[in-house]
């Protein structure tokens, strides 16, 4: 993946050139292809969500189906 970049070349190992991607997880963090990491700061939100027990499963699911799923 390049960052910020409108020509993106693409990358060779011996003779096999590697995938383009759009997004990939560096440090445990979610990088997306202009940089940024709004991927990475929604996946934090949500796993307070999943792990809470203040919210109804039903509730979960709704968000699940709402957001994950879309």
């Amino acid at each position: 993946m390049g960052l910020n970049t409108s020509d993106p070349r693409p990358v060779q190992i011996d003779i096999e050139e590697l995938p383009h991607t759009d997004r990939f997880t560096y440090l445990d963090s979610i990088i997306g292809r202009d940089g940024g990491t709004d991927l990475d700061i929604l996946v934090n939100m949500m796993n307070m969500v999943w792990h809470s027990s203040t919210y109804s499963t039903l509730t979960k699911l709704k968000l699940y189906h709402s957001f994950v799923r879309e």
